[in-house]
């Protein structure tokens, strides 16, 4: 018996169901998550729903407890050469999306590059730090 693998179950001209089969695996973008979150379903609401952008919230102290970093990674159409040398300058394009979660349980995103690369140093310092150093506490 032969499995029919159709994608368009239905159509009209505003919309299209699909199967799942069409999902995943028809991107060259690559997803990179650095976080201290080990339950997925609550990874995965918050990824999907936020309490508060972070850009909204400046000068209010947060008490970061968990974080979940994600870089994407993906090739340019058209990569940046040098004009004069003919080298290829810059061919990926990178995002990040960065999720704090306070101690309170509130959760915070922002998009912003230089907060998640800011925050990965200092968690990639007090790692070091707590490995060269006899950690005192269930903390990154």
């Amino acid at each position: 018996m032969e499995e029919n693998k159709e994608l368009a179950v239905a159509s009209n001209e505003n919309y299209q169901i699909i199967g799942f089969d069409g999902l995943g695996g028809n991107t060259n973008t690559k997803t990179e998550v650095i976080t201290n979150i080990t339950d997925e379903k609550k990874m995965f609401n918050l990824e999907n729903k936020v309490d508060e952008l972070l850009n909204d919230c400046e000068g209010e102290l947060i008490r970061v407890k968990e974080v979940l970093i994600k870089r994407y990674e993906k090739p340019m159409k058209e990569p940046v050469i040098d004009e004069e040398t003919g080298e290829i300058v810059k061919d990926k394009e990178m995002t990040m999306s960065v999720v704090i979660v306070d101690t309170e349980g509130k959760s915070y995103a922002t998009g912003s590059k230089v907060f998640g690369v800011q925050i990965m140093q200092y968690l990639q310092k007090k790692k070091r730090r707590h490995f060269f150093l006899a950690p005192r506490s269930n903390t990154l």
